[in-house]
C-alpha cells in the first residue's frame, strides 16, 4: 500500500500525498506524515485541511490552526472552540 501511494504522490496524486500521510502517522512517522499533509492542505485539499487544523490545534499549535480554519469555509463551526480554547492559554 505505502508503494503504491508513494508512486501516486510521486506523480502529483494530492489524495495519495494525503493518504501516504495519514498512513505515515500510523505508523508513528509523524513529521514525514505532518509533512505530507501540510503539502496536501497547501493544494486546498480539504479533508487534508481539516486534519491539519485538527493536528496544529491537539499540539497547541492555535495560531496555525486559526490560519487553516480561515483558509477554508469549513471550519467555520471549529471557529469559536479555537477562540475559547486560545483565550484559556493566553
Amino acid at each position: 500500500m505505502e508503494e503504491f501511494l508513494l508512486k501516486a504522490s510521486n506523480a502529483g496524486d494530492i489524495e495519495a500525498t494525503f493518504e501516504l500521510g495519514k498512513l505515515y502517522f500510523e505508523h508513528e512517522k509523524i513529521k514525514e506524515g505532518e509533512k505530507l499533509i501540510e503539502q496536501a492542505a497547501e493544494k486546498n485539499y480539504t479533508a487534508a485541511i481539516i486534519k491539519l487544523a485538527k493536528l496544529k490545534q491537539s499540539t497547541g499549535d492555535f495560531e496555525t490552526a486559526l490560519e487553516k480554519q480561515a483558509a477554508s469555509e469549513i471550519f467555520l463551526h471549529l471557529r469559536t472552540p479555537l477562540i475559547f480554547a486560545k483565550k484559556k492559554m493566553t
